[in-house]
């Protein structure tokens, strides 16, 4: 993937390229950092997101909660963010599963699929169900060469819309009896009406020289996964067991959760404004909601990436959604999740060994203040939450 990126910008500093020693075996092959690309690698390499306010100075106040609510509150750019960033910089476009099901032979890149008339663009109000669909690639230049996930995708849909094949639970939620966001019954049986997001037809690719054409509009569309996500109905992990066609490797919902720009999608998802089922396919005949929460614990920076100079890439765009998470949820006044996020946002992204360099120390200012924001306990939730709605009112 290095050499066919060799024409995009370099980034303004580069991590060292260390091997990555944690990744998961899958089956009888070990994954290295070259074995397989994720379903975004293509598109985002040597991008840096915007770069920190270097003229924010870090709170210093030590006069109790609410004194650094305050300060943290009349930053005018805190609740000015989740509306003006969470835009998309590029369109999206999806096909018409109708579409999606008539395709045959090698798929063809957003270029060629938008020429032939086969995409619509999402608009806002749009009046069919948005899937988003989630996986790694089947190949280094070429997410499915043997069209091995697509045919198992087709499938699906044919046997869901028929009736045959209706999503489950996962084991846990099965098992324990907990109730799992899922599609209706009626929304499964009109699936052929959804139209779905899928990156090789959504958004610019590399091209046969191995140079990137159009990298404006590439690096747009990196900017826009958040929106693609929020936009989004339902986002469908396609993640069936088949062999890399390069390596030869065994490619599955293990492996899917492993790499980067997968995770990279999965906590886009999680962390949106708009609440949504994750539906993973593991094979022809089964389909499930998960209720796993286990994207909390696996971080996209600390995945797996075919190109190294990409973990700094979402370790700012991971940096990007918790702070608009926090933002959605202090504007609806839901302060102990606000509290719960924001900790987080210091615990997740204040260290990574794997970084190195990378990241300035001034790129962690704005989760500073999420090590005073504890609610003193004599103080009543009610009258914090007024507070606080008051100041952004």
């Amino acid at each position: 993937m290095g050499s066919q990126l060799a024409c995009l910008e370099s980034a303004s500093s580069t991590p060292d390229a260390e091997t990555i020693s944690n990744l998961d075996t899958v089956g009888k092959h070990t994954l290295t950092k070259n074995d397989s690309s994720s379903s975004l690698t293509t598109l985002s390499t040597h991008r840096q997101l915007s770069p920190p306010n270097k003229g924010r100075q870090m709170s210093t106040d030590t006069h109790g909660t609410l004194g650094t609510l305050s300060k943290a509150l009349a930053r005018p750019s805190d609740f000015a963010r989740a509306s003006v960033e969470l835009i998309m910089d590029f369109p999206m476009w999806l096909i018409p599963a109708r579409t999606l099901l008539s395709l045959k032979g090698p798929l063809l890149p957003h270029s060629k699929m938008k020429e032939q008339g086969h995409l619509v663009q999402w608009r806002d109000g749009h009046p069919r169900k948005v899937v988003l669909i989630s996986h790694q690639w089947a190949g280094r230049r070429h997410p499915d060469p043997r069209g091995e996930q697509m045919r198992v995708l087709q499938g699906v849909l044919k046997d869901i819309a028929a009736g045959k094949l209706r999503v489950g639970k996962d084991t846990i939620a099965e098992s324990s009896g907990t109730d799992v966001p899922m599609p209706s019954e009626e929304e499964q049986l009109n699936c052929l009406d959804w139209d779905i997001w899928y990156d090789f037809f959504g958004i610019p690719q590399v091209d046969d020289r191995g140079c990137v054409t159009n990298t404006p509009e590439l690096q747009a569309a990196v900017d826009s996964i958040p929106a693609y996500c929020n936009a989004a109905d339902f986002v469908i992990v396609l993640a069936p067991t088949i062999q890399h066609a390069d390596t030869g490797a065994t490619m599955n919902y293990i492996s899917w959760a492993t790499r980067g720009w997968c995770r990279a999608e999965r906590t886009a998802a999680a962390l949106s404004a708009k609440p949504k089922p994750l539906l993973v396919v593991s094979g022809p005949r089964r389909i499930f909601s998960s209720s796993s929460a286990d994207w909390l614990q696996n971080w996209p920076h600390d995945g797996a990436f075919t190109v190294e100079e990409d973990r700094a890439t979402v370790w700012r765009l991971t940096k990007q959604l918790l702070e608009l998470k926090c933002d959605n949820l202090l504007r609806c006044g839901e302060v102990n999740t606000w509290r719960f996020y924001k900790a987080m946002m210091s615990r997740v992204l204040g260290k990574s060994d794997k970084l190195g360099t990378v990241i300035d120390d001034s790129d962690m200012e704005s989760t500073d203040d999420s090590l005073h924001l504890e609610t003193p306990r004599r103080l009543q939730t009610d009258h914090f939450q007024e507070l606080i709605l008051e100041r952004i009112s």
